[in-house]
């Protein structure tokens, strides 16, 4: 072949980019060590001197039947490190690689999105990255049009079966990249990393019991998803198993998981409900990251400890944390203790049940509603056996009642009664008596509280404020250019914006005029749990 030399620059940038970020490239030329040059021969083989002969670095060709070179300027090609490139990722559809080669990089064939064939030779021992001992790699991760591997029956590491690539005596799954629904046989006893990586072509699987470790990658990018049957022998689901798995909806983990590891579900978007095994100590970082759809997530009393990550909300991991997420645990839990230290709705578990059919999962007051519903003592029953009619308005009677029972439902010091619309038999009279007693409220009108006039958000603030013993805001921000200065809730509407209670019906306006519904003021009294003091 006729040599010529070439800069790399494009070339390196490319693999830097794709595959790995920045990362330097030490050159072994026998000739020209460190000299920063590249070669490439004249039928499109980018490649690099080794220390026992050439490497495969890219192909920059236009064929779309790839026959990789033997040999280069006399000596041996040995490996592959990477193939495919941005340019030519949709050119390629077969690869004939000769024997000689011993080793496959991991990102070899990544991506090659038109690659149809392939045929590995007896000579080959290790598909994976340049240092890494295990043999047992997917090369042709995002490869979803590879239906024809075929493998030497010399060679005494992989076999085909199926489509597939396995190890030789068949227990290892290492590759496939086209099937729609797969139950792995009970002989497969390992799952190599990134098997089905990018196979977007698979809607369902069954993972065989037997299996111990679902390894890392190994479902990333499996965009049409949605049926995973996990055994219970599976003890370990290593990290991004699951990333980008974006029509997954639900997933039930394995018994005896110990950690949730980092960027196991990320990019799930339309994850809703996860349960964590009781047995699960750590939820690492980035865990959920990018799951805008997680409504739920079950989280044991063996936790102990929830990784930090700086894209969420709130930084339990990997949550795109909104309003409708609600966590579930045990009462003293440090579940509990991390979701009250960063404002995310937390319920008992036995708080699960919902009797009320318009109360949907997702809602901004959906957790606010069960707390209520399930309290000692019960804040709300409903306005019926199944409804709660969030977005009823409140009237004075209810929002003072409310406030009551969060208290504990306390008994009034007096039976003095200064208002003629208030009468003994009223489910309210108690809390009215209690909340004048406090000075809560003084009555809309010196001898009438006025029970079924609208509440509006300002009074309800006010009432909550003033339960809580009138606490001075800690600052003098308020962000509301509807709440002026000297108006009677003026310190309480900002207090309440420092304490996250309420965020205001936009970034800038409190609307204290307008009437509070009842999904507004359970999730007050929600958010203002903490505050209280009985």
């Amino acid at each position: 072949m006729t040599l010529r030399k070439k800069r790399c620059i494009s070339v390196i940038v490319s693999i830097c980019m794709l595959f790995c970020g920045l990362f330097s490239i030490k050159m072994e030329s026998k000739a020209d060590s460190g000299s920063g040059y590249e070669y490439c021969t004249d039928d499109g083989f980018a490649y690099l001197p080794i220390k026992d002969g050439m490497q495969i670095m890219g192909y920059i060709g236009n064929e779309s039947d790839i026959i990789i070179p033997s040999e280069i300027n006399g000596d041996p090609v040995k490996s592959i490190w990477m193939l495919v490139t941005d340019d030519n990722r949709e050119l390629i559809r077969s690869v004939h690689i000769p024997n000689g080669i011993t080793k496959i990089s991991a990102i070899a064939f990544k991506n090659c999105q038109s690659l149809e064939s392939i045929y590995i030779p007896a000579s080959v021992t290790t598909v994976n990255s340049s240092n890494a001992t295990d043999p047992y790699r997917n090369p042709f991760q995002g490869c979803p049009k590879l239906r024809n591997i075929t493998v030497d029956e010399g060679n005494q590491v992989y076999s085909v079966h199926d489509g597939m690539l396995l190890s030789k005596d068949g227990t290892v799954l290492v590759s496939c990249q086209t099937k729609e629904e797969y139950d792995i046989p009970s002989q497969i006893t390992r799952i190599a990393s990134g098997a089905f990586s990018g196979n977007e072509n698979l809607k369902k699987v069954v993972i065989p019991d037997g299996i111990s470790k679902i390894e890392n990658t190994t479902f990333t990018g499996c965009t049409s998803l949605t049926d995973v049957t996990i055994p219970d022998s599976v003890t370990e689901i290593s990290f991004q198993a699951f990333n980008v798995c974006s029509s997954l909806e639900n997933i039930q983990l394995p018994k005896n998981l110990t950690v949730i590891e980092e960027g196991l579900f990320a990019g799930c978007r339309k994850l809703d409900h996860v349960v964590i095994p009781s047995g699960v100590t750590t939820i690492e970082a980035s865990a959920f990251l990018g799951c805008d759809s997680l409504k739920t997530i079950v989280i044991p009393a063996s936790v102990n400890e929830i990784g930090p990550d700086s894209y969420s909300i709130g930084q339990i991991p990997g949550l795109t944390l909104r309003e409708n997420l609600i966590v579930y645990g045990d009462t003293g839990s440090y579940a509990e203790t991390y979701c009250a230290e960063n404002n995310i709705s937390f319920l008992p578990m036995g708080f699960v049940e919902n009797p009320f059919t318009d109360v949907s999962v997702g809602k901004y007051y959906t957790a606010a509603v069960l707390w209520a519903y399930h309290s000692v003592p019960q804040i709300t029953t409903g306005t019926g056996e199944t409804t709660f009619e969030p977005k009823k308005i409140c009237d004075r009677a209810q929002v003072v009642t409310f406030i009551w029972r969060m208290m504990g439902c306390p008994e009034p010091k007096t039976t003095n009664n200064p208002f003629k619309d208030v009468i003994s038999s009223a489910y309210y009279y108690k809390a009215v008596l209690w909340a004048v007693e406090i000075n809560i409220s003084t009555g809309k009108y010196p001898d009438r509280f006025a029970p079924k006039d609208p509440c509006t958000r300002a009074q309800f603030v006010t009432f909550f404020w003033r339960a809580c013993g009138s606490p001075a805001p800690q600052g003098t921000n308020n962000p509301f250019v509807d709440v002026k200065a000297g108006k009677y809730y003026t310190n309480a509407v900002i207090w309440a914006n420092e304490k996250g209670i309420t965020t205001g019906t936009d970034d800038t306006h409190f609307s204290p005029g307008v009437n509070v519904n009842r999904g507004q003021a359970v999730t007050f009294l929600y958010r203002g749990r903490n505050q209280i003091k009985k």
